[in-house]
């Protein structure tokens, strides 16, 4: 039986950015005050933030050998540079973290770019609706576009930003380069969306919600921090986990056979990473201060 959904096609729609899109536009009614989000984010990222990264390591370093020579430089060489880098910021220079925030914040919107495409793919293969060679470069192509213009646009943002405690960068882009930027993405837009009508009219075919929302909730996030930057900080990396978890749910799918496995291996990933990004974390900086002394 041909597979339709990553869990369910109702369920999926609001994990690959239904949810986000739900929240964004209802936030601004809340009485949410200034803080609330970083208050609460420490609930949610071992829940969902953390199972993700977790997630993402198994399938990377749980592949064959072959996997790992042929992406040696990402597998291996990037994570023991960033290991390095964050353990010289904290003990000797705290300056070089705020330029690791940066270049992370740089690189997230790539990697966001390339998870949507990969959501939009994957529908399209469930629903049928196939993308051409050409067609399916337009549709990557918006999704750097977002990326760049988005960076831009941020870093031209007036006010002082930070992430969990660290500065971004704030940089004089000319208004010229904003402008070019944003008419780059919307001509792209009018490009896929002469596609969509295209296919439509040639043959038959509608793209469906959970096809469509990822480049739209992609578009949200994007641009969220103008509605509520706490928002753009605390919450956007979540539903992208929130989305990561649901492709490697269906991608772990067929290995699957009952719901005891799934809540196992869920809350596996919430120790680990738990362990990872928490506890090993705070007992070392509880002993650095000693080992200085």
């Amino acid at each position: 039986m041909r597979r339709v959904a990553l869990v369910q096609r109702q369920i999926d729609f609001w994990l690959l950015g239904g949810l986000s899109m739900l929240v964004l536009i209802l936030l601004p009614f809340t009485s949410l005050q200034t803080g609330a989000l970083a208050l609460w984010a420490p609930i949610w990222l071992p829940l969902i933030d953390f199972p993700h990264f977790m997630a993402s390591y198994k399938l990377a370093y749980g592949r064959e050998r072959q996997f790992l020579r042929t992406h040696w430089v990402a597998l291996i060489v990037v994570p023991i540079a960033m290991l390095l880098s964050l353990t010289w910021g904290f003990m000797v220079a705290p300056a070089i973290l705020d330029t690791l925030a940066n270049l992370i914040f740089f690189a997230f919107g790539w990697h966001r770019a390339r998870q949507v495409y990969g959501c939009m793919y994957i529908y399209g293969q469930y629903d049928g609706y196939f993308l051409s060679r050409g067609q399916a470069r337009v549709l990557s192509a918006i999704t750097y576009a977002i990326w760049c213009s988005g960076f831009l646009h941020i870093m031209a943002y007036p006010k002082p930003m930070s992430f969990y405690g660290l500065n971004l960068w704030r940089i004089e882009v000319p208004t010229l380069a904003l402008k070019a930027s944003t008419a780059v993405v919307l001509t792209l837009s009018f490009a896929f969306a002469g596609i969509l009508i295209q296919r439509l009219v040639t043959k038959r075919q509608w793209p469906s919600a959970c096809f469509l929302i990822p480049l739209i909730a992609y578009v949200g996030w994007t641009i969220s921090y103008l509605v509520n930057f706490e928002y753009f900080i605390y919450l956007t990396p979540t539903f992208h986990s929130l989305q990561y978890l649901a492709c490697v749910y269906g991608y772990e799918r067929p290995k699957i056979n009952s719901a005891i496995k799934v809540i196992i291996g869920y809350l596996a990933l919430v120790l680990t990473g738990y362990l990872a990004f928490r506890g090993v974390p705070t007992a070392l900086q509880a002993q650095v201060p000693q080992a200085l002394a």
